[in-house]
């Protein structure tokens, strides 16, 4: 009878301390595919492949904001993706102020919010470049001729707080900003319920980071691309414009003084010794003008160069000279474009320029730097 009496209590001490423990209780388990925290009512799992964070809770709030308009606030079990690429995860200590408490005071549990918004590039990420068009063909002797506030990423250190630095609820709040937010609010967690969060977290922000960078090079890399895509579009145009003007010239000679003419005001000098080849047409086929300075103007078919001399190469093949050089504003380690000149001037011809180049080449890398050892 006494063993009941007393055994029953106990019983239900230890079943009402087990809850408790229960309540406290965390895991961080490797899954396949990701990993997942989880802790008494709620969880939260990293979906690598699909770039999401998947988020399971009994009882949390669901806050979603379009714009400047009120939020809608859903109160109750939440089951819900989010793309991981702009979220952010914050902790922050629950207070509370009475009429009579000069400052909120804690109330001992924590809130934990996860806000997530759609990803934006940095908004000093170069943009993608829209070159000018040419205008319509005209005559060339003629006057006047011519030829991605967005949500800022910043290097990301996980927004988790230790008891020992409390975040205000406001700092949570601003991350929300203008633009279109998801939010899952957690209230009411244990202290250790967040310590055991924390490491979670810190993997959650961590891949976030990496994954961000990884999206802030691809979208690098497709502005390139499309800026080099829409540059050899204008420079298509460009030459189909500068083409159907050369048409309109019936003088073969004027054809050719009209080309070296344009090439010589796009580098913007005249060199002292030059050279061409061109076809009965009058349309040039290769042309180099070189100043003494060094600077040079190479053109072989559709490619044209104006730059200088500095790092060049000279080859001497069959039947003409092969000019490897820089682009004016390379470095050493750029790969060279090649240019093929003088074809059927005569071997004399050929080494005069060649001895020419060679000297001047040597004379801009004496005077460089970068050549200096």
């Amino acid at each position: 009878m006494w063993a009941c009496l007393v055994g029953l209590p106990l019983a239900g001490w230890f079943i009402y301390l087990e809850k408790r423990v229960d309540r406290w209780t965390t895991r961080i388990l490797k899954v396949p595919g990701g990993a997942r925290f989880e802790s008494h009512g709620w969880t939260v799992e990293i979906l690598r492949a699909q770039r999401q964070i998947h988020i399971n809770a009994s009882q949390a709030e669901l806050i979603q904001r379009q714009g400047d308009d009120a939020p809608q606030i859903t109160q109750g079990p939440v089951q819900i993706t989010l793309d991981a690429a702009g979220l952010r995860i914050v902790t922050a200590p629950e207070v509370q102020q009475s009429e009579n408490d000069a400052e909120p005071k804690p109330t001992g549990k924590w809130s934990v919010r996860f806000v997530a918004k759609a990803w934006e590039p940095p908004a000093d990420l170069a943009p993608v470049v829209q070159p000018e068009m040419p205008a319509a063909p005209a005559t060339p002797s003629s006057p006047g001729a011519t030829a991605d506030t967005p949500f800022q990423f910043e290097p990301l250190e996980p927004q988790v707080f230790s008891t020992e630095a409390p975040v205000p609820e406001d700092e949570a709040n601003a991350l929300a900003g203008p633009t279109p937010t998801t939010e899952v609010l957690l209230t009411g967690l244990a202290p250790l319920v967040v310590r055991g969060f924390a490491p979670f977290a810190t993997q959650v922000g961590l891949w976030i980071e990496r994954m961000e960078r990884i999206l802030i090079h691809e979208e690098a890399k497709r502005r390139k691309e499309e800026s080099d895509r829409l540059a050899a579009v204008a420079e298509a145009a460009a030459k189909a414009a500068e083409k159907a003007a050369l048409t309109q010239i019936k003088d073969p000679k004027e054809r050719i003084h009209e080309q070296l003419n344009h090439w010589r005001q796009e580098a913007g000098f005249t060199g002292t010794t030059s050279a061409y080849g061109a076809n009965r047409q009058g349309f040039v086929d290769w042309f180099i003008d070189l100043d003494p300075t060094g600077k040079i103007t190479l053109v072989n078919g559709d490619h044209v160069i104006h730059t200088t001399l500095r790092g060049a190469s000279v080859s001497s093949l069959t039947g003409e000279l092969e000019v490897a050089v820089l682009a004016q504003d390379a470095n050493l380690q750029s790969e060279p474009k090649k240019f093929r000149v003088l074809k059927g001037e005569s071997p004399e011809v050929r080494r005069a320029w060649k001895d020419r180049l060679l000297m001047l080449r040597d004379d801009l890398n004496r005077n460089d730097p970068a050549y200096k050892r």
